[in-house]
């Protein structure tokens, strides 16, 4: 059963623009690894030294042998280190039930509301 870590990295003030770069080819990075079925990255649109790493793994252990074999000795880890306000702050979950997000679908949907994007809406009629 999948595995989600979540990964909060706060940028030292003035740093968010060179962390940015950093953690984008940590998470492109870690999407090839083996287990690896989803990496996203979030930046917080209240305050731009936050960012979030979404990870979901097909087990604890293929996380774990990512961050031995590739986080820790690839040299991006300790750039990002020097950039940051603090130590990242992480929490691994479980994934509870059975519904996953159909990606296909959400993406059809996105598009087909960006398709209606700039279309008048349709008046309705007013009663009297």
């Amino acid at each position: 059963m999948s595995v989600a870590v979540v990964v909060r990295f706060t940028a030292a003030e003035g740093k968010a623009g060179a962390l940015r770069p950093l953690l984008e080819q940590g998470r492109d990075n870690g999407r090839s690894a083996p287990g690896c079925e989803q990496l996203v990255l979030w930046q917080s649109t209240q305050d731009a030294h936050i960012f979030m790493l979404f990870e979901q793994w097909a087990s604890l252990a293929d996380h774990a042998r990512n961050l031995t074999e590739h986080v820790r000795t690839d040299g991006n880890r300790a750039r990002v280190m020097v950039l940051l306000a603090g130590p990242p702050e992480s929490q691994t979950f479980d994934l509870l039930g059975s519904v996953a997000l159909d990606t296909r679908r959400a993406c059809a949907f996105r598009s087909a509301c960006a398709s209606l994007r700039g279309r008048p809406r349709a008046r309705q009629a007013r009663g009297g």
